[in-house]
């Protein structure tokens, strides 16, 4: 008798991996996404967490001093009648302006930061060789690390060559207001009730602020992001040292009706606003949702010497919070808490969170 021998098979058919393979494939299509959600909600907490730790320190700097940290230090000698004779003295130029440290380089101390800020030579601009130490370092609790990029520091246009002190950027900045700066609130009658908790040589007492709007009503800073990757360098936003317009501070740019500057101006902006911010050094345009305009009056290229701070023209600078997550930006409150703000908010809603003393109702956001 004989009987017939089944064959032994040792391998897929070629039928068989390609069904195995689309398999996988369409698993990983399904689990990808919610893969990259996990990572950047992650991100994002981390972010949010960083703004807590600037949060704490804030607390920790008021319960000290009885008032926030200025936004900006800026010399007592700045005002009307102010005449300088170099092409690098407008305001926010910094080195011929002498414009101090930011409000986060005064925090540094209750960040942990202790040899950093140790290096600041307070008698000195921020942006002078001497501080370079202070300037050129990358402090991780101001970084969001949804922000991804190289990090690029920032280099001042416009001056001379030698005098170029490179600049670290950050993700957080302090809330100016509801009304765009022309240029600060030294040379300016500005209305007090568009007024934030931050300014240059001003912080709000965070008593004055409760017996008003109250610090849970009350932004005091939000995330922004850093322009890197080719064109960070001259671009300003981010640079956390130095208290101007994007780099360390933003403003909401209320229109106020009896500005001038309205007609020819940006208007208001919300966070991740499409509007460009107005503020100094930028690559004008919109590159990877970063659009802006360069104050044209910071160029001293464009403007003789002398010139009296009279003869500056207003310029009413703004810019809006902005992050890379979907659909807002954390923000932290006076009172030390972090929350999520949507870009939709509205407008209303957002300026008066923006000001310290109108004492508005604020609904839930």
């Amino acid at each position: 008798m004989m009987y017939c021998q089944k064959q032994r098979r040792d391998a897929f058919t070629l039928i068989e991996l390609l069904v195995v393979i689309a398999i996988i494939g369409i698993l990983m299509a399904l689990l990808l996404p919610a893969v990259q959600r996990a990572r950047e909600r992650a991100r994002q907490n981390q972010c949010a967490n960083n703004l807590k730790q600037i949060g704490i320190a804030l607390q920790a700097y008021a319960s000290t001093h009885r008032v926030f940290p200025p936004g900006a230090i800026m010399p007592d000698d700045f005002g009307p009648g102010y005449s300088c004779d170099t092409p690098y003295c407008t305001i926010n130029r910094g080195r011929a302006g002498n414009m101090g440290a930011s409000w986060l380089v005064q925090l540094l101390p209750m960040l942990d930061q202790e040899n950093v800020y140790n290096a600041w030579n307070a008698s000195l601009p921020i942006r002078s060789p001497q501080n370079a130490t202070v300037i050129t370092q990358h402090i991780q609790v101001f970084l969001c690390p949804s922000d991804t990029g190289s990090y690029e520091l920032f280099v001042a246009p416009f001056e001379d060559t030698n005098d170029r002190t490179p600049m670290a950027k950050g993700n957080y900045a302090a809330n100016f207001g509801a009304t765009g700066w022309n240029f600060d609130i030294l040379f300016v009658q500005r209305r007090p009730y568009t007024y934030g908790p931050f300014g240059q040589n001003f912080g709000a007492s965070p008593d004055l602020i409760s017996r008003n709007d109250g610090t849970t009503n009350t932004i005091a800073a939000a995330e922004i992001r850093r322009a890197f990757s080719g064109f960070g360098s001259a671009d300003v936003r981010g640079v956390w040292s130095i208290g101007v317009m994007g780099a360390s501070a933003f403003a909401g740019r209320m229109d106020e009706p009896n500005d001038p500057d309205n007609a020819s101006t940006p208007g208001q902006l919300k966070p991740n606003d499409p509007s460009p911010d107005l503020i100094p050094y930028c690559a004008a345009g919109d590159r990877r949702g970063l659009p802006c305009l360069e104050v044209p009056n910071e160029n001293p290229l464009k403007f003789p010497h002398p010139r009296s701070m009279d003869q500056i023209a207003k310029s009413r600078q703004g810019a809006a919070p902005r992050s890379m997550h979907s659909n807002g930006v954390n923000v932290l409150m006076c009172d030390g808490s972090v929350r999520f703000m949507s870009d939709q908010i509205n407008i209303g809603l957002y300026h008066a969170l923006l000001t310290i003393k109108n004492k508005e109702p604020v609904d839930d956001f």
